[in-house]
């Protein structure tokens, strides 16, 4: 299966922030459900697996994406991705680390 994770590293944000954080990708990527795991027409939850996860790991935010179709589009996050807002406070993304390996599933 393929697995992608994408590191902002010159950002540090609160374990309080991650929704945040997930919600300002949500917004600004509207158009891909697999996100934000709502159904594009009806606005409704679509209940499934994440397959793009939002998590801090040793407080840098980090987007991690399982499968084929949630990889794909990583390429589109990656080139977009110039700043995050969190709180009212637009914070500049310099610096980004993605890692795209094949791992077994189970």
């Amino acid at each position: 299966m393929k697995k992608a994770t994408l590191f902002l590293n010159n950002i540090t944000l609160r374990i309080s922030q991650t929704h945040k954080f997930r919600g300002f990708i949500g917004n600004l990527f509207e158009h891909c459900d697999v996100i934000h795991n709502h159904d594009l027409q009806t606005g409704k939850p679509i209940y499934r697996y994440p397959l793009i996860q939002f998590k801090l790991i040793n407080k840098t935010p980090a987007i991690v994406a399982i499968t084929e179709q949630a990889v794909a589009i990583f390429l589109e996050i990656f080139m977009k991705l110039d700043k995050i807002v969190i709180e009212d406070v637009t914070i500049p993304v310099f610096g980004k680390d993605l890692k795209v390996e094949e791992v077994e599933f189970g």
